[in-house]
């Protein structure tokens, strides 16, 4: 035999908030202060209600990946990290990376110069056994970079013949300085490469005219042109 549960049906918290302000209303009567003051009073119970409902709600964590944790890496100013092989972000993190000439897909390494053996200039060749093993950029500001050059008897860094200001000037590994010869602007140039102009004189980084994009070719200053394949690099992850 089936049997009925004597007790009343549950109501919703709402209907029984309203069952209780009917009642009120009803013995309250005529009397209006009196009225207006159970009305706030009930409002604010509701309100309190309402709010410890949704707090108790919660809601799903945010998970890795979200764009909640993206933007606080970007608020960080964290930059994203890039994987053996793959392009550096823009603008590249503080870092070692290997530095492609986007025209011949050789990388800057040292090697003689050519006409004068005894100097080592900074030139194109394979991109598995390059010296240094990387190159340390390190931002200065606003696309500034000081490139660092860690090499078996010193630390040296990136720079430009002396004074730089034309075309043809090499660049060599130097004793690090307080030197605009030694700062580059990196700009991007919308392909993953970027131009390197030096700060000191606005020329930017090259593979010489003359050069049929063979290894051992030097790297040296010449006026900046956007469509110029020979001043396009990427950055590479080691």
């Amino acid at each position: 035999m089936t049997q009925t549960d004597p007790r009343p049906p549950q109501r919703d918290l709402p209907d029984r908030i309203q069952d209780a302000l009917t009642g009120m209303r009803d013995r309250i009567g005529a009397n209006r202060a009196v009225a207006a003051t159970a009305a706030v009073v009930a409002v604010v119970l509701l309100v309190a209600i309402v709010a410890a409902v949704i707090a108790s709600g919660g809601g799903p964590a945010p998970q890795a990946g979200d764009d909640a944790s993206a933007s606080a890496a970007t608020e960080s100013g964290t930059a994203p990290e890039a994987a053996p092989g793959e392009h550096a972000p823009a603008l590249p993190a503080d870092g070692a990376y290997l530095v492609r000439q986007e025209s011949t897909g050789l990388c800057l390494t040292l090697g003689p110069e050519i006409g004068n053996e005894t100097r080592t200039v900074v030139v194109i060749g394979d991109c598995a056994a390059t010296e240094p093993a990387a190159f340390a950029f390190a931002a200065q500001g606003a696309g500034v970079y000081t490139v660092g050059m860690e090499l078996p008897d010193w630390s040296a860094c990136l720079g430009v013949d002396a004074p730089g200001d034309g075309d043809g000037y090499l660049t060599a590994a130097y004793e690090c300085a307080d030197d605009d010869l030694q700062r580059f602007q990196l700009t991007e140039r919308g392909d993953d490469t970027y131009a390197v102009a030096v700060t000191a004189t606005g020329l930017c980084l090259s593979l010489l005219w003359q050069a049929e994009g063979v290894a051992g070719e030097a790297i040296g200053t010449t006026d900046c042109d956007d469509a110029d394949p020979h001043q396009r690099f990427a950055l590479l992850v080691p």
